[in-house]
């Protein structure tokens, strides 16, 4: 019987070990996600006026800031998590204000994957606004270039080579909520980031109605109305457009610029077009797919809306955001047994705002792209070819 007995505890406690180990090896697991291990973390290329640095707000700030620029694949990097409620230890305070060791390596590959020697990198360890951090340096012939200087929170970067798009990104050696210095460096020490530089393929003259010239009035409230990318206008009887590409709806309630709820509604006309949403590259000068994919499913309607709320007054914003990409097909023909025998593409780069507007109903302010050329899928852009504004150059490709 005490045999017996013996046995047993020594089973539970087995069982509970075993269990404390599973449970420390998912912490050390979640810890290592948090800051990048092995997936693609993503910082912003903006530099970030520190004053007030050190606060909460600003940290917190600062870590919203970190969006999608430049997608980064970080390794050797394992992290301890600083106790939560503490204040930070003095070692990093050090290194926030007079700057720490910081050593990285960039991997610059294409869009296909493959190393990408002789791209200049170029840009900053940030230092407080101090002189003397700045770099250029070419890549090596495996795409590799390493870098070392001080700094107190993160390095900005871009990277260039001709017949490629412009890459632009930041990396944070400084980690909230971690253990990031150690014996005067920042860790992970000599992090590989990885950066994609994408290829200039074939860029072709395209209709392109351009977000940085005025809103575009919107004429009726609640009517669906065809706008024409041709002409960069609303079909007739509201513009000189003559045939759609795709249907806009306004909705909104109120009056002049009051309102607590707006609606912006993209229909696709005619058989087999529509929409396919995609992740903006906003790391790219580039940010679109090259080609759009024909055997993917096009949606036939897209919504978009901007609340404020009576009870709240603060805005709820749900309208395009420029880490989105919209790939579309319009104008499409079918043969007499229905199936589609031609066809235009283009996109549309968030974001794509819309509001209220002193000149009519509602307004928008798009960034459409048509490629004029049946049947090609290309989404490559040449700025210095817009079939609409012939001496505009400031739309992105």
């Amino acid at each position: 019987m005490k045999k017996a007995r013996l046995v047993f505890i020594v089973a539970v406690c087995v069982v509970i070990i075993v269990a404390i180990l599973r449970l420390e090896g998912r912490r050390n697991q979640r810890n290592a996600s948090d800051v990048g291990v092995g997936t693609n973390v993503v910082r912003t290329a903006t530099p970030v006026r520190r004053s007030g640095e050190g606060s909460p707000e600003t940290e917190v700030a600062l870590e919203k800031s970190s969006a999608a620029l430049s997608p980064m694949r970080e390794t050797d990097s394992v992290l301890v998590r600083l106790e939560p409620g503490h204040p930070k230890p003095a070692h990093i305070v050090k290194a926030q204000k007079d700057g720490a060791q910081a050593k990285i390596t960039f991997l610059v590959v294409d869009d296909k994957g493959r190393p990408v020697p002789d791209a200049t990198v170029a840009g900053g360890f940030y230092n407080h606004e101090r002189d003397g951090h700045g770099f250029s340096s070419q890549t090596q012939n495996d795409g590799t270039v390493e870098l070392t200087d001080l700094c107190v929170w993160e390095i900005n970067y871009g990277v260039e080579k001709s017949g490629y798009y412009e890459t632009r990104g930041r990396y944070d050696f400084y980690k909230a909520g971690f253990d990031c210095v150690k014996d005067g460096r920042w860790i992970p020490w000599n992090p590989t980031v990885e950066v994609v530089l994408k290829r200039k393929v074939n860029p072709v003259a395209m209709y392109a109605f351009d977000y940085t010239a005025n809103y575009t009035v919107i004429p009726k409230i609640g009517e669906p109305l065809g706008f024409d990318l041709m002409a960069g206008d609303w079909v007739a009887p509201n513009g000189t457009g003559k045939t759609p590409d795709f249907k806009v709806t306004y909705f909104r309630d109120g009056e002049g610029r009051d309102f607590t709820h707006q609606e912006l509604v993209l229909t696709a006309d005619g058989p087999f077009a529509g929409f396919m949403k995609v992740k903006s590259d906003t790391y790219s000068a580039f940010k679109s797919p090259h080609h759009a994919d024909t055997n993917d499913v096009y949606t036939q309607e897209l919504r978009f809306t901007f609340d404020r709320p009576s009870d709240t007054g603060r805005y709820v914003d749900g309208r395009m955001t420029a880490e989105e990409c919209i790939v579309f097909r319009s104008r499409t023909r079918i043969d007499k047994d229905g199936r589609l025998v031609g066809a235009h593409y283009g996109k549309i780069y968030g974001p794509l705002k819309f509001a209220t507007s002193h000149r009519g109903p509602g307004s928008m302010k798009p960034l459409f792209y048509l490629n004029p050329t049946e049947n090609d899928t290309n989404l490559e852009y040449d700025p210095r070819r817009n079939l609409l504004y012939p001496k505009a150059r400031n739309s992105p490709p």
